[in-house]
């Protein structure tokens, strides 16, 4: 996933706060599970989601179409949860028809960011909705347009006084760090390869230094993300059948943009 923390380390990956739930917002997920047994659906083969999906379901279904994602992530999990797992080589518009069973909850993390458009969106929210089961939940971090985007200066000055860990300064580099030159309001499309062939002008200029351009290199992606303003969002989300609750956090930079939300299908 495009949003998610990549970065090779040998033959393995390296998750990063941010690109990755941490475990406040993995504690937030699971608040909004369900507590008895249930059949659950992790869009893509994010590991903490599918390890959080294992403890709340009898039956459990990962679904990607990247063999290159399940194949690195496959067996990351305990072999209790693997027991548990089906993983499905199945892209996500046709979700309701590769998912034997209704479900009673479908966790993903970051994955509208990957739609380049609003129509798209509706359409993975009705199949979402049409794959829950009455009542059913959909939880995920969605990521929406920063309210008070900082541009790359303020970033580095505040990294560099100590106000930003590093998750927070490589994350907020990617996302708001650049905002004014490549996020396209007309379409609410961030060029994320414009973002970081700015990013190697700066370290090329010394503005950033060798260690902060590691730190931005994390969360790396050379594609466009899509960041809806926050009442667009929830506007499809409305049209499409959903009712929803924001689960804000505090203590991390990336909070108010990366949110978390519940959504319902109203029972039958």
């Amino acid at each position: 996933m495009a949003l998610e923390s990549r970065i090779k380390d040998r033959s393995r990956q390296v998750r990063h706060e941010a690109g990755s739930p941490n475990a406040d917002e993995l504690q937030r997920y699971e608040l909004c599970l369900p507590d008895e047994r249930a059949v659950g659906v992790v869009l893509g083969m994010t590991p903490e989601l599918r390890a959080l999906a294992g403890r709340h379901a009898t039956r459990s279904y990962a679904i990607d179409h990247s063999p290159d994602a399940i194949a690195l992530y496959e067996d990351w999990l305990s072999p209790t949860a693997r027991a548990r797992e089906t993983v499905l080589f199945v892209n996500w518009m046709s979700l309701p028809t590769a998912v034997p069973e209704k479900a009673d909850f479908i966790v993903g993390d970051g994955i509208f960011g990957n739609l380049l458009s609003v129509p798209d969106h509706r359409h993975l929210l009705a199949q979402i909705r049409n794959t829950l089961a009455p009542g059913g939940r959909f939880i995920t971090r969605q990521a929406l347009a920063p309210v008070t985007p900082e541009p790359a200066e303020t970033l580095i000055r505040r990294y560099r006084q100590g106000d930003l860990s590093e998750a927070e300064f490589g994350f907020d580099l990617r996302i708001k760090g650049y905002w004014a030159q490549a996020y396209a309001r007309e379409d609410c499309l961030l060029d994320c390869g414009r973002v970081y062939a700015l990013i190697e002008d700066d370290l090329k200029s010394g503005r950033l230094s060798r260690d902060e351009y590691e730190i931005a290199q994390r969360y790396v992606f050379s594609g466009k993300n899509m960041f809806l303003p926050q009442k667009l969002w929830e506007d499809v989300l409305v049209a499409s059948g959903f009712t929803f609750e924001r689960h804000p956090l505090s203590g991390r930079s990336w909070y108010p943009y990366y949110v978390i939300y519940s959504c319902e299908v109203p029972p039958a």
